[in-house]
């Protein structure tokens, strides 16, 4: 099944921009654009994997996600999101060792 326009522009937006905790917090995308993300979990580790076994896939896939720390550029991968291939699930990596996971609601 395909993604719907304002799937893809979530897609978009999220890997393609630098979207911010504060824009999360001022509810851009969902004034914005009708994308409400609603936080599920927060953990120490990167555990896109383990919504895999429940067949989410990601757009990223294995991708380490960067955590905007500046002077390290050339280590970290400038992505510090990642969403769901069906567009249900987002990943963001706010620092070092937190990594925030969010249902998206249309």
């Amino acid at each position: 099944m395909s993604n719907t326009p304002i799937q893809e522009i979530a897609i978009n937006l999220l890997i393609n921009t630098e979207i911010t905790k504060a824009d999360i917090e001022s509810k851009f995308l969902e004034t914005g654009f009708g994308i409400r993300l609603i936080e599920k979990e927060r953990t120490r580790f990167d555990r896109r994997e383990k919504f895999c076994e429940n067949g989410l896939s990601w757009v990223l896939e294995n991708q380490e996600l960067g955590w905007g720390a500046k002077g390290f550029d050339e280590f970290c991968n400038k992505h510090r999101w990642d969403i769901s291939t069906d567009s249900t699930m987002a990943c963001f990596r706010s620092n070092f060792v937190e990594f925030i996971y969010f249902d998206i609601a249309y």
